[in-house]
């Protein structure tokens, strides 16, 4: 059997949700099952001595305790990002330096893309085996704009954080990007990685290649069954290959599901009344977001209902 040679260029993921509070649904020590994740993405770049990408929401929230901020630094390899929604401070770019991750920055663990279409070259930015390709992004909040510039053959690599899916809408009005039509939407890519769909997917278009990668961890008990992944992306041929993250199926529960059907039941009217027929989430915060998104809300109204959120 033939030994396959080629060298991975980039581990790829999104939507990691660091944090140091227990999601309702994991009966485990959930600090400890994420420092864990975090050190197999270390492991595998220093292996290879390739960069993390990871197109958005690093935390869960944008001001972390500085036991977190510790734990990340540790725990991770050095990555390129953007920011996500969850990034920023009322989910508002221009208040990314009052963030965690603008910490972890100046720590020197990431490379955050703040101006977007600004496109750099990994050979320069700390990983110097990695000549054949370069990457830009567009953070929460920045409509991603094609790419026109000849590269000298290299591959480019695009990071957004936006709601792409595979099929269709995951909710009426979610108005989501089907990931076929982006790669067609935006030229002038290789590789787009997207963030923010917690459901993992991949899309091609020719010789063009997307990738969800979903959330790195399971903080839904919906996702009871979710098996996280990370992705392995080599430049020579524009592939991919999956890492499955190790989980202990056990530890996310739905026995608090029952407890709050009666808290449902009595909102159901007032759901009735806004006519929406897709699943209410049962986390307010995703439900708040879910709504932000399939409504016409403007965005200083946006930044004022999460900066009271967030006190």
């Amino acid at each position: 059997m033939a030994l396959n040679l080629r060298k991975p260029s980039a581990l790829c993921g999104a939507d990691l949700h660091w944090r140091i509070d227990n999601p309702i649904c994991r009966t485990d020590d959930f600090v400890r099952a994420q420092k864990e994740k975090g050190l197999l993405a270390k492991s595998i770049c220093e292996k290879y001595n390739i960069p993390m990408l990871v197109a958005g929401d690093i935390f869960e929230y944008s001001k972390n305790w500085p036991e977190l901020i510790r734990i990340v630094l540790k725990s991770m390899p050095d990555f390129i990002c953007i920011p996500g929604q969850h990034d920023l401070p009322k989910h508002n770019l221009e208040l990314f330096t009052k963030s965690s991750l603008s910490v972890i920055e100046a720590a020197g663990k990431a490379i955050v893309l703040l101006e977007p279409g600004l496109i750099l070259d990994p050979s320069e930015l700390g990983w110097p085996n990695q000549t054949d390709w370069l990457i830009t992004g567009f953070p929460f909040g920045v409509e991603p704009k094609s790419n026109r510039r000849r590269m000298n053959g290299k591959r480019m690599v695009c990071m957004i954080h936006q709601l792409v899916t595979e099929e269709k809408d995951p909710f009426p009005g979610a108005n989501a990007e089907i990931g076929s039509r982006l790669l067609e939407k935006l030229v002038g890519y290789d590789l787009i990685i997207s963030g923010d769909n917690h459901q993992q997917f991949v899309s091609t278009l020719r010789d063009k290649l997307l990738i969800n990668s979903g959330s790195m961890s399971r903080q839904d008990a919906r996702q009871i069954n979710f098996q996280p992944k990370f992705y392995l992306w080599f430049a020579e041929d524009n592939s991919y290959e999956e890492i499955n993250i190790p989980i202990d199926k056990s530890v996310v529960i739905q026995t608090h599901l029952e407890t709050k059907k009666e808290r449902e039941n009595r909102i159901d009217a007032y759901i009735d009344a806004m006519e929406h027929d897709y699943e209410i989430k049962l986390d307010f915060k995703t439900n708040l977001e879910l709504h932000i998104k399939g409504n016409d809300v403007d965005k200083e109204t946006e930044q004022f209902i999460w900066g009271c959120l967030e006190g």
